[in-house]
């Protein structure tokens, strides 16, 4: 599909400004992860390049990511954390008096969706009053349940098909999200936005969706994913007690990550001096994952930083010696271009969206098999000269993606879809 001609043919003769309504509900929390550096970068960028179009930015609860420094941006959000707060944490409370906490959480739990359904009111309401054009979506398991007066185009964005090929992988909360989304809200998009072309194609063997399915990839942070510097990696190593060499893995500790391959395969490499860092959040379902680190014997050999900084994640980058990413399905695999952009030469599997991210500037191994990743972990330990190769292609191969090309193909297909 020629995107270029038709979104250049706007430009050319048809300068209507639209307003664009973008849902960004994951910028409301404190701590960011895949889709929500997705939304930040995105949005960061679309306020810098486009000078034409107007936005509404339509946040869960407050603010705390997002600087608007353009007078066509505005923002809208619900203001109840508070209520929120409560139910989640009542939710996960582990006290003793269950019956009371179930209680207060059932309460606020219903307050809870009282107030999700009036902003679902507003926001159609704000929609209608400031007559948007388009509505795009970050978070794929919401869309307003209904718009008013003129057509409206929806889109949503698709990060992958883990619901579909790997379900028993997920936490049961995500997988009815999931589940509603693909029988209620992808129905009713006029167009969706995939990360990848692998997560398009395999989305459309599980669904029989007939509308435009567009790809827009995603980046590094250039500001923070770039090589540290000594000082940095220095302090670093010391506050985490990495030692003088350590491979690095990134991301949550669950299922779809598959790092318990990775613990079999540290357990059997050559060299038993050299730690494993896991950089990432404990997630769910992990329980054979800590009871297999009990079984190997290795569990003084691994660092868990849990959740850090880019700041920290990029020097953790630089001063690896190798950065290994065993998961069985990615939608994108944002890490794998943090590693390369910050000069850590790429160990990854070769299923899912990685190679299509990847190409030849990572050595690639079947996520199913520890003993052919034990055999890529010694060659990239050992052989300095081979180190040196991928993290050139990693810089090549990485100076490929940013975020500005991202919002101007967000743009572009914004532009095809409303001629």
């Amino acid at each position: 599909m020629n995107l270029k001609l038709k979104a250049d043919k706007r430009t050319s003769i048809d300068k209507k400004t639209l307003t664009i309504a973008l849902e960004v509900f994951p910028l409301s929390d404190e701590h960011l992860t895949g889709i929500g550096y997705t939304a930040k970068n995105i949005v960061e960028h679309l306020q810098k390049i486009d000078e034409t179009n107007k936005y509404i930015l339509c946040f869960k609860d407050t603010n705390p990511h997002i600087k608007l420094t353009n007078p066509r941006w505005s923002e809208v959000s619900i203001g109840f954390k508070y209520f929120f707060e409560k139910k989640s944490l009542y939710y996960q409370s582990k006290s003793k008096k269950f019956l009371l906490n179930f209680i207060k959480y059932l309460f606020f739990y219903l307050i809870c969706n009282l107030l999700s359904k009036i902003y679902d009111i507003y926001l159609t309401v704000h929609f209608k009053k400031n007559n948007v054009d388009v509505y795009v979506g970050f978070s794929h398991s919401y869309l307003p349940p209904f718009f008013l007066g003129k057509k409206i185009k929806k889109a949503l964005f698709l990060y992958d098909t883990v619901w579909k090929i790997f379900p028993e992988t997920m936490e049961i909360t995500n997988k009815i999200k999931t589940m509603i989304s693909e029988i209620y809200n992808i129905p009713r998009t006029d167009f969706l936005i995939s990360i990848s072309n692998n997560t398009k194609t395999d989305f459309l063997k599980f669904c029989n969706y007939k509308k435009n399915i567009h790809v827009v990839h995603l980046a590094a942070n250039e500001e923070f994913f770039k090589p540290s510097s000594k000082l940095s990696i220095e302090s670093i190593k010391t506050k985490y007690d990495t030692g003088k060499e350590y491979i690095l893995a990134v991301g949550t500790i669950e299922p779809r990550k598959n790092l318990s391959t990775l613990l079999k395969a540290f357990a059997i490499i050559n060299d038993k001096n050299i730690k494993l860092v896991l950089a990432g959040k404990n997630g769910w379902i992990n329980e054979d994952f800590f009871n297999l680190l009990e079984t190997l014997n290795i569990k003084n050999r691994i660092i868990f930083t849990g959740y850090i900084s880019m700041e920290e994640l990029a020097a953790l980058y630089s001063g690896a010696t190798s950065f290994i990413f065993p998961s069985i399905y990615e939608g994108f695999g944002l890490p794998l271009l943090e590693a390369m952009g910050c000069g850590c030469p790429v160990i990854a599997s070769n299923c899912s969206s990685i190679p299509e991210i990847t190409e030849d500037a990572a050595m690639l191994f079947n996520p199913q098999d520890y003993k052919e990743l034990a055999k890529c972990i010694n060659e990239m330990l050992e052989n300095k000269d081979l180190r040196a190769t991928y993290i050139q292609k990693g810089f090549e191969r990485s100076r490929k993606f940013n975020w500005e090309k991202s919002a101007q193909e967000l743009i572009k297909i914004i532009n095809y879809e409303t001629i």
